[in-house]
This record gives structure tokens, sequence and C-alpha cells, in this order.
């Protein structure tokens, strides 16, 4: 099976060894000395953090990265501003990343345009320094056949508070036998289809990741935007510097994305507590 194939199918790939030692390397480096100061239990988290901290800009526009994200949805790609830092940071639950997080309910799910989002999550500590997982529950981000309909309303479920409470008090989300655990490590980058169900392990030792984020122009990616951008604010989104804009224009990689001030259908809306965590857990660079 072709990797864009694979990706298709299951929605995400493992690439094992995308980035060299060297880069691994420097990308650690800057964030232990960004986290020093703030970290936490619970582990340290920026979202927006990529955009607005220029070390880490060149990641952006790595040609194996990009390479690898038109293999699986095509040569016409642009900068999808829905990026994180993390350090020691995992979530809390089985979730989405994309902007609708119901099945089949909201604009994610209008097949009139193709969806063609990709997220990376490039990992960057050594495997026998780290016991950090990533669980992913293949196929869900595709509608399910008739046949299908129950064992995914299942897996559905599991994206509800009750995981959560159960990640409290047992440090550990409930699992089911679809699930895949892989086990990224320094150098290693899955890229994913937002809407597939994910969650990442706790994990013993240090853990460094970094996300960004990719897309075709159309709606989907333009809602995505939008949603982030615009429909989050206690993540904390800023405008793309301008420095980071004019290169992203030289490189074939900038859309620009008006304000879009009306309701995405469906799009997932976080409660006031919700926001409140939110805005406790991240930090700033």
């Amino acid at each position: 099976m072709t990797r864009a194939a694979e990706f298709k199918e299951k929605g995400y790939v493992l690439v094992k060894g995308l980035l060299p030692k060297k880069t691994v390397e420097m990308l650690a480096q800057d964030l232990d000395r960004l986290s020093e100061r703030h970290r936490a239990i619970g582990g340290w988290t920026v979202p927006d953090g990529v955009t607005q901290t220029p070390c880490f800009w060149p990641l952006i526009f790595n040609a194996s990265v990009l390479d690898h994200v038109r293999e699986l949805i095509g040569e016409n790609i642009r900068f999808l501003q829905h990026n994180d830092l993390h350090v020691d940071f995992s979530s809390y639950n089985w979730h989405r990343d994309s902007v609708t997080r119901t099945l089949g309910r909201g604009s994610d799910w209008d097949t009139t345009e193709p969806y063609r989002i990709v997220r990376i999550g490039f990992y960057l500590q050594p495997r026998i320094k780290s016991s950090f997982r990533l669980g992913l529950l293949p196929g869900t981000h595709r509608l399910p056949s008739p046949p299908e309909a129950r064992k995914r309303q299942q897996l559905e479920n599991m994206t509800g508070g009750l995981n959560v409470l159960r990640r409290l008090v047992y440090g550990r989300n409930s699992s089911t036998d679809t699930a895949e655990w892989l086990t990224p490590s320094e150098g290693d980058a899955v890229l994913f289809d937002p809407r597939v169900i994910h969650t990442g392990s706790r994990a013993s030792g240090r853990k460094y990741s970094v996300f960004l984020a990719y897309g075709v122009p159309n709606n989907h990616y333009f809602n995505h935007t939008v949603y982030y951008r615009f429909l989050r604010p206690e993540l904390g989104y800023q405008p793309i510097p301008p420095a980071l804009v004019e290169r992203l224009e030289a490189a074939g990689l900038y859309q620009e994305v008006p304000r879009n001030a009306g309701k995405i259908p469906g799009a997932a809306i976080p409660g006031f507590m919700h926001s409140f965590i939110a805005q406790r857990i991240r930090h700033r660079v």
C-alpha cells in the first residue's frame, strides 16, 4: 500500500526519521530554552507557538516535509495556521483536531469539496528516554457504512467526558482493540487528517513535540483557519507576523484568509469550563 493510500484508508501515516538528528537537537534545545521558566505539572504548551517564534519557521519550509504533504493531499498546498509547541504535554482525552467534531454533523463532513488538510506532529525525544505513545482510531476520519455504524458509535463515545475522569483518576484513557498505538521517536513524524480520533498517553521521561498544518485552499481550508484564528480566542492565536507572511508568499505557501464573522455550521465551540482550563494551561513564548 502506498503512503497516500494508507493515509486515505486510515487517516494517518507514520514517517520514520523525517527530520535529521541535527534538526531534532536544535528544535529540542529551543523548546528547552523557551519552556525552562514555565514548566509545571501537566507540561508546557503554546498554541500558535510556531507562527509566533522565528526559530521554528525553517520547519515550515523543510523540503522533505513539504514533499510528504504534497504526496498525501496534492501539489497546491498552503501553510495553515494551526500549530503548537509541547514539552511534556499530552492530550487528556480521545478527540479530533477538526472544526466540527461530531461524526457527520457540520461543514467538515460536507463532501461538496474534498477535505485536503493534514496535521503533522514531529517528535523529538529518544525512545529510550520516553514512554510516550500516540493512539489513533483508524478510519474515524470517514463516515461509516451502515454495517459499521453501531461499532463506530462506540468509538465516538470515547471522546466523551467520562474518559477525562478516567484519565484523571487512573492516569490513562480507556482504549479499544481497534486503536493503533504508535511509539514515535526522535525525528519521526505522524501526518494525520484532523478528523481522525486520537489521544496521547502519559509519559515517563521528557517529551518534545511540534505540530504544523497544511491544506489545499477551499472551504474546508478557510473554515479551519478562521476557526483557530478567530473562533477559539482561549487558545491565543495572533496574526501571522509580516516577516513570516513575506517568506510564505515567496515560497508559494501563503493564502490570504478573510475573517468570517458568521458561524461555521457545526463548529466545536468550547463551553466556559473548557475555555477556562485552556487559558490556564497555555503558555507564551
